[in-house]
Order: C-alpha cells, then structure tokens, then sequence
C-alpha cells in the first residue's frame, strides 16, 4: 500500500502546478462583419485586428508619447518638423521598415513629405494641424498583394468560421498564441454564446448586459475609460452669441448620470442655469440606447427649450446640421489635442461645419491658450463625460485589461493560467 502514499507525499512536497498551454486560443466575439484587414478599417473584426498587427508611429503612454519608430521629432519650424528613425524595426513577414515605410503612413494622414534620408524625414503638416495627433494615427503598414501587413505582435493567418484568425510572430511563453475573431450579428448572441462556452470574451460590452456576467466564475468583467466622450455638439448656423448662451445651461451631470443609468441632482446640488429664451431646439442622436439616453437627458434638462428628439438616418452623420440644433454623439478627446480633426476647418473629422480663423491661427502657432479663448468664444460643443469600455473575457487570463487607446492594444501582454 506504499505506493498509495506517493501521490500524498508528492502533495506535501508541493508538485509544479502546470504550465499553461503554449498555443493558448482565445476566441473573441465582435459584433458587426469581418471586412478587409488593412490600416483605415473602422469597424467589426478587422478594426479590433488591427489594434494586434499595426502600430502608428508614435502611441500615447501616460505622461506623454513613445514610438517603435522614432528616436524624436523636433520642430523646425510653425508647420515643419524632422522625425528622426530608429533602426532594425521589422514588419511581421521580416522585411525592415524603412524611411519609405514611415513616410507613406504619414502621407495617409495627409502631412507633407519634404523630404527622405536614411536617417529620418521632414515633414510639413496641414495648416494649423499638431503633428502629434497627426503621427498617433498614422499606421506603419506595407501592401503585399492582395493584403496588408504590419509590425504589430500578430498578423493574420486566416479564417476562422466566419471570422479572422489572428497568430502571434513570436511565441511567448504564457501568453495568447492566437486570437480567434468571431463575428455576431446583435450583442445578445455574443452574450449568449460567451455564456454557451463558444466564445472565450467581449471585448465590447453593453453596461447592461454586464451585470448579467456578474458572478459567473470563469468570466472577469473588464471596466476602462475609452478615448471617446459623449460631446453634446452645437449646430454652427446657431449663432455664436446663442451657443455661449447655451454651454451653460447644457445639463452635464444629468446626461452623464442617464448615460450610467444612475440617479442625479438631489438635494446640495447646484441650481440648473435656464437656457436664453427663443424657439425649441431640434435634438439628434446616432441609433444606440447611449445617445438616446444623452439625448433624453438632455432634452429634460433645456426645459421649454427642449424640442423634438430624433434619431439620425443611417449614415447621416455629415449632414445632421440640416435637420438639428444640437446632437449627442462620442468623439476621441485623448490623447490631447486631437479634438483639432474635429474643428479645425476643413478637418478630416469635421463633420459640423465649423470654421474659426481664430482658432486655425492659434493652431497653426501652437498657442494653445490663444486656441482655448477662441473656442470659448465661438463655441461648437460640450463635452459631458468619458465613455466607459466594458468587455469580458476568460478568467484565466488574470492580468487582462482594457487598453487606453486601442481597445485590444494591451491584449499581447495578458497572461494565461493553467
């Protein structure tokens, strides 16, 4: 009966606890369609892709920037700046990235290339344009053939049922080895096959139907801000005297309050400004329960000046101005500065209309206080609260988190139990 006791002993020596598995597959759903993996995709699994297989020149870090690329920028002037290269970076099929690489990615944003050196570029940005907003979304990727690569931790390597299969380049012990993106039509049957078992997380979660998750023990639920803020934006046909009027009375705590679905505004809170008198203000909203809730919110809180709330057509996005005064929506407010695609005239993401030579000059300068009063006194939006990211994923991965900028972008760096 000796040998009964082996197991026993083993146990009071304290045996290795097993390793994780080396090819460990995290299959994620997303909801929306696959479409093209390449470096402007906006949406469904390919955006997600390429949060793991494309970095932009340089990335927010807190407390500033970093970059794969460059060892600095420096300015050489209002719109000129040198980017000097770091060398050795490879893309994933082990070709160097060089100048031309870089170049073409800032290109795609719309800065100028002056010139090319082994050692780095000059480059000319836009009028009135940081270059640092510039530089975060410039993606570093080369075209070959019919698909895009990048320098990223994972490429692609094919697909799944329905979906994108994503492996590492190098494999690292105790972490993910492949990711599995899998496409679902509605959040409820993401929701519904992650509690089956066919899905091992969300990485995009409605606030509600994680409270459904709560307390199932091989799921962690996974809270961050986003990049993005819910912004009330003001029609630019409204005049500026009127939109100063305007910013104050806009409900702020009440709309972030309706957006959390918690209560507001008890006794001790401060009174609520009545906005200036005139004619009911047209509310607009894209299609989600968050924007309507914003615009709810906000509607109550204008009293009489509260008009008619609407959702906006599909794809209309360019043209609410048309049919609204004002409009809930989210836009990126991180990293700093790049609220300028969204004012600066002319701006790629502009998509209200507004134009301030004031604050284009101050800008251009970078005068950011001269930029601040201008906005102050022109007003285009008001911005209410961070959004909240909210995702679940396999309890096993012990270390996972949201990322800041790219909501998968810490993904390489999670770490698998046994």
């Amino acid at each position: 009966m000796r040998w009964l006791l082996l197991p026993l002993l083993g146990a009071a020596l304290g045996c290795p606890k097993p390793a994780p598995p080396a090819d460990f597959t995290l299959r994620l759903g997303v909801i929306g369609e696959v479409g093209p993996v390449a470096p402007d995709a906006q949406s469904g699994a390919a955006a997600l892709a390429t949060d793991l297989v494309f970095e932009s020149v340089i990335r927010p870090v807190p407390g500033g920037w970093d970059s794969r690329f460059l060892r600095r920028w420096e300015r050489l002037g209002p719109r000129r700046w040198r980017l000097e290269l770091k060398e050795g970076v490879r893309f994933s099929d082990g070709s160097v990235v060089g100048p031309g690489d870089v170049a073409e990615a800032v290109r795609r944003r719309a800065v100028r290339v002056v010139s090319t050196a082994a050692a780095g570029l000059e480059v000319e940005t836009p009028a009135a344009s940081p270059l640092e907003t510039q530089l975060a979304l410039a993606i570093v990727a080369k075209q070959v053939g019919e698909r895009w690569v990048g320098t990223g931790p994972f490429s692609v390597t094919g697909q799944a049922p329905g979906g994108l299969v994503l492996t590492r380049v190098e494999a690292v012990p105790g972490r993910i080895h492949r990711v599995e993106l899998i496409p679902c039509a509605t959040g409820r049957e993401a929701l519904v096959r992650l509690l089956r078992g066919e899905l091992g997380g969300i990485p995009s979660l409605d606030p509600a139907n994680a409270e459904l998750l709560d307390g199932v023990p091989k799921l962690r639920i996974l809270r961050g801000n986003a990049p993005h803020a819910i912004a009330i934006m003001l029609n630019p046909r409204l005049s500026a005297a009127e939109r100063r009027a305007l910013v104050p009375a806009v409900p702020v705590a009440e709309i972030a309050a309706a957006i959390r679905r918690e209560p507001c505004c008890g006794e001790g809170s401060p009174p609520r400004l009545v906005p200036p008198p005139g004619v009911p203000l047209r509310i607009g909203y894209p299609r989600s329960l968050v924007f309507r809730r914003a615009a709810l919110a906000l509607r109550q809180g204008l009293g009489a000046r509260g008009g008619d709330v609407r959702p906006l057509g599909t794809y209309d996005l360019a043209g609410w101005s048309k049919d609204f005064d004002l409009l809930a929506t989210s836009i990126l407010v991180r990293p700093p500065g790049i609220v300028a695609n969204y004012l600066r005239t002319g701006a790629d993401w502009n998509f209200t209309g507004y134009s301030n030579a004031v604050y284009d000059a101050a800008l251009a300068s970078g005068d950011e206080a001269a930029a601040s009063e201008a906005l102050a006194e022109d007003p285009p939006m008001v911005i209410v609260a961070r959004r909240e990211r909210v995702g679940a994923v396999d309890a096993r991965l012990a270390n996972a988190r949201l990322g800041d900028w790219g909501i998968l972008e810490t993904l390489p760096e999670w770490e698998v139990s046994p």
